[in-house]
Parts: C-alpha cells; structure tokens; sequence
C-alpha cells in the first residue's frame, strides 16, 4: 500500500479542524482510497472456497432463481453447518432474510450473515458493499463509508459503491469526499438521474452555486418530461443558503483543487506545507492534549461466566426400601431355694418385622440448573496509580469470640482494580485484577449459621494495543457423576428393569473467560445530539433564554442563527441508498456469489 500511494498523483485537499469526531479520523483518509481506485483496475477474482458440493449448490442456486428465499435459508443453513467459514454462504444467507421480509428485525439478522461474509471473505464487493447498506440504514455513517471503501478497492469500476460512499459521507459531514465519490459515481453512469442528484446536493452543500445550476441544466437536458431537478430546488436553495451563511469552516466541507498528473516534473511540496488532511502524522508528544491522554488509560473489562448442572434419573430400585428386622430374646431363670426342689425355666424369643415402605415413582427425572453472568465494567487510571471498582453487596457477619462477638465485612459481586505500569501511543502495560463472588444456592428449609460464596479471582500483567482485546484468562470445567443401583438378575430384565434397576448422572459444566480492551481516555461532546435527551436540550435552551440571559448583541446573533439553520443542514430524505431487497442489484449480486461457490 505504501508503494502504490507514491505513485499516486499529488492531491491538496483543505479540510477544516472542526469536524465531528466519530467521523474525521475514518473520513480523512478516504479520499486516498477514492484516488486510488479511481486509477485502478479491477483485479481477479480470488480462490473462491469449496461449497458443500454440486447438488447444495445446485439447489441453492435453484431457490434463489425462483424467489424462495425461505427454503434458500434452510439449504444454506445446512450448507454453513458443513463449512461454517465461508464467506459467501454467509453472505448469501443475510441476503435471504432482507428478500423474505424487509422489516428492520430482518435487518438485523442480515447484518449479522454480512458481518461474518466480511471477516471470512474479506475484500470481497458484495459482502462490504450489503455490510455498508446495513450499516448505513443504521446511521452508522462512518463505518458504512469504511464498508463502501472496501468494495471501491475491490471494484473501482461500479457506481453503486461510489454512490453509497457519497452518501455516508455527505451524512457525516466529510462533503470533500462526498463530492469525490459522488463525482466519480456520475462520470462512471452519466446517463444515472440518482448519481447526478447526489452530485448536486454535494456541491448545494459546499456552496458551489454555479455547479448546482449547470447540473440543473443537465438534468433538465436527460429527463426533459420529469423536469431533472424540479423538485429538488427548494431543497438545493436552503443548503446554498445555509453553506453561504456558515462558510466553509462551520460547514465541514473541505476546499479541493484539481490533481495534477503524475510525472517527472511535479513540483516538490514546501516544507512549510501542512500535510493533507488523513495522513498520518507522527505523535507529538510534547503537545499538552497528547501528554495528558498518555497520563491516562481506559480499560474495559468482560466477564462471562456460565454453570449448568444437569441431572438425569432414570428408573427406581424397589428392594432399596424393603428392609427386614429380626431380633431374637434368649433368657434363662433359675430358682434355688433349701428344701426346695430347683426351678429352671429358658424362653427363647425371635421376630422378623418389616417397616414401612415408601417409594417414588420418579420413572424418569430430569433437574437442570444453570447461572450465566455478563458483567462489562470499566474503569479509567492515571499512570501508575490504582484505579478500583466494585458493585455488589456488602454482607456483616457475626464472628463469636472468648469474651465478644464482632462483625466482619464480606464483599459480594464484581470488582476491578487497574493499574497502568506503561502508556505509549499505541499500547499500554497494566495491571489488572479481577474478582467476581456470589452467593452459592442452598438447599430449601435448610438452615446453618454460616453462608457460602463462589469466588473467582483472576490477576495477570499484560501489554495490549489500544482497542485490541485481550483474553485475559479462560476456564472450561466438565464433571460428570454417576451411580447405578440395581438388583442382580431382576435389573437386567428388559422393560422391568425400571423397576429394580436405578441409574443417576449428573453433568457439572463450568465455562469463564475474561476480556479486557484498553483505550486511550476522551471526552464526550455533550452539545451534539447524541448524548442530550430532548427534556434536557429544552431545560438548557430555558436556563440559557431566561434563567442567565446573555447581554451580548453577538451571542444572542449566534444563538438565532443557531437555531435557523439547524433546519437546513443535510437531512434524512436528501441522499437515498437502494434498499438491500433491491432486485436488480441483488440478482447480480446472487449471481456473482454463486460463481464463486465449487
């Protein structure tokens, strides 16, 4: 990738400071991508993996032709069974759940077939482009434009992705790389009436108001009877507006300027020059913001722990209650007197009883018990100082003594305690320690002066990259208990040996893993949307407008025109991506996918 990018020609691209942070990191460096591809050209295709054979594929192909997605759904979910990682099962599978039904739960089982279409056959068109739709009917902007990236690397020559990558950026306020993609996406479907409206909303956007009339004139031109962008231009109106009023600073939008050719005589950059926006550049470690972010460390911390008991309790064992009792009394009495004959008598004495009996005809019995736990805290610590955390209860137990009793303090639940050893730019070295207790079910109607915990402790030292997750510790523990009771001859009969024949086995399976996933602190802006509810938007608009009333002229300037413009900035109805259930685009897609099935 490093080699490739020298040869590409030099680029200025201007964009300003103040961008969203969800989307300036992902977003800058996209522009690199749509000039790379843009001088591109499709590469082969990769070695497809082996499907689960001729007949699957056949049958799987055959459903999706006639428009069966739901018995498409049950030979890819055999197929998958047989070759788990294939990402093109996967990929056809999330298809069949948005063709079957549209509705947004659908939605979500597709996007987990496209999830896993990426990460098995990654760099693949179809799985990153139907990743993008999803990710992007979620509002998911700058991953979606990630997604779309992704399928413009693999296929420079398809407008559909250029056409979703000017979509998700123009909604995360990068309108420079909108308005590359969308341009791209028009000069590779001129005759495409959707490519030029989101050409045209870009440029609305930025403010280019001799664009947006040139490519009124040409819309007007290919759709004479529609009338081309007729009932955009209300619409296109407000963003010119609302982009001459802010400018091109408050707006987002980055300045471009045409690329000159790649040769011999390009002229070398200045070192004054600032670098282009989405190069990376080296960490200044001097800088205030970088030298108290290395201060302080994040960690997120999951548990996961699962038990389950299962006991199966087949047939009963009759003569384990038949009991006999014999006892026996042996006495003997001899009487002497003088002059007197002697007397002799013995009496002997035996009995045989039996006690009651009682039985349970519990034939067959099964009894499961099962405990599964998700614990995620997290927990921020300055460098070389311990952070703790803790939720649970705090049981006192009495502890008799000689001449007193006392209290003790038992801790019940979850705690963490983290402590950075080592913090750089990309990783950290920590300390972390993990417990997690709890209380241990008893038997009913039982009662002891006493309780019992199960308590699981885990302490490592590890060194991880930032937003990296690290498997901290795992256990697996499987016990298995039988017995068997049973009366010889009579337990081996068929059938009735459920009646002199017992047999128990309990299953004890025991399952913990610990995850932990460091990262460098932040901050939350809490002005934006998407931390403030509407109740408290409106409580700080009340305290701002009458409780602390601003005098200045300039503020009560900016706060109006605030509030006017938020109106006319980019919305949801401007920029459309086709649907997933699309036909046309999910015929190709089914065909492609198919010819890379064995």
């Amino acid at each position: 990738m490093h080699l490739a990018l020298r040869s590409l020609p030099r680029s200025v691209i201007r964009a300003p400071r103040q961008m969203t942070a969800t989307a300036a990191a992902p977003m800058a460096s996209l522009a690199v991508l749509i000039a790379l591809a843009g001088c591109a050209t499709p590469g082969p295709a990769g070695l497809a993996p082996p499907a689960s054979g001729p007949g699957g594929r056949n049958a799987i192909a055959a459903a999706l032709h006639d428009g069966k997605p739901d018995a498409a759904r049950k030979l890819l979910a055999s197929a998958l069974r047989a070759e788990p990682r294939n990402g093109y099962l996967h990929l056809l599978n999330g298809l069949t759940y948005q063709l079957a039904d549209p509705s947004p739960q659908s939605a979500e089982l597709a996007q987990v077939g496209y999830d896993a279409a990426v990460k098995f056959a990654p760099g693949y068109f179809w799985s990153h482009y139907y990743a993008g739709l999803a990710k992007f009917q979620q509002q998911d902007y700058s991953a979606a434009a990630e997604e779309f990236s992704w399928a413009i690397l693999d296929r420079p020559d398809q407008p559909q992705a250029f056409a979703g990558l000017a979509a998700a950026a123009y909604y995360a306020g990068d309108l420079g790389v909108a308005r590359l993609a969308a341009e791209r996406a028009m000069a590779l479907a001129p005759e495409d009436p959707a490519a030029l409206r989101s050409v045209a909303y870009v440029a609305a956007a930025s403010g280019d108001e001799g664009q947006v009339t040139q490519l009124t004139r040409k819309a007007r031109s290919l759709s004479p009877k529609s009338g081309g962008l007729v009932a955009d231009q209300s619409r296109l109106a407000l963003l010119l507006r609302t982009a001459a009023a802010e400018g091109p600073a408050q707006r987002g939008g980055a300045q471009l300027t045409q690329a000159q050719p790649a040769s011999g005589d390009a002229q070398p950059a200045s070192s004054d020059a600032q670098p282009p926006a989405g190069v990376a550049q080296p960490p200044a470690g001097d800088t205030p913001s970088t030298a108290s972010n290395l201060q302080q460390v994040m960690v997120e911390v999951t548990l996961l722990l699962s038990q389950t008991a299962t006991t199966d309790t087949v047939g009963i064992n009759l003569l384990d209650g038949l009991k006999l009792q014999f006892s026996g009394d042996n006495r003997t009495t001899r009487n002497h007197a003088t002059g007197a004959a002697d007397t002799f008598s013995r009496v002997i004495t035996s009995a045989l009883g039996v006690p009651q009996i009682t039985y349970s005809l519990n034939l067959f019995n099964t009894h499961d018990d099962f405990y599964d736990v998700v614990v995620r805290p997290s927990l921020v610590a300055s460098l070389g100082q311990q952070s703790e955390f803790f939720i649970g209860r705090n049981l006192s137990v009495s502890v008799s003594g000689i001449n007193a009793g006392a209290l003790q303090t038992i801790d019940v639940g979850t705690s963490v305690k983290l402590t950075p050893l080592e913090i750089t730019a990309e990783r950290t070295k920590f300390r972390v320690d993990t417990v997690r207790s709890f209380f241990v079910p008893t038997s009913s109607g039982t009662f002891a002066q006493s309780v019992t915990t199960f308590k699981q402790t885990v302490g490592a030292t590890a060194e991880v990259e930032f937003g990296k997750t690290l498997i901290l510790s795992g256990l697996y523990e499987a016990v298995n208990v039988g017995w068997t009771s049973k009366v010889p001859v009579l337990g081996d009969i068929p059938i009735g040996n459920l009646l002199f024949n017992e047999r128990s086995k309990t299953q004890n399976r025991d399952a913990a893993i610990v995850l932990v996933t460091p990262r460098l602190t932040g901050t939350l802006d809490t002005d934006s949307h998407e931390f403030r509810a509407e109740t408290l938007k409106r409580l700080l608009s009340l305290w701002k407008d009458v409780v602390e009333p601003l005098a200045s002229t300039d503020a009560l300037t900016e706060t109006l025109r605030k509030k006017t413009l938020r109106h006319f900035r980019p919305q949801s109805g401007d920029l459309t991506l086709p649907a997933a259930a699309d036909p046309a685009t999910a015929r190709l897609a089914i065909g492609d996918t198919l010819g890379r099935l064995r």
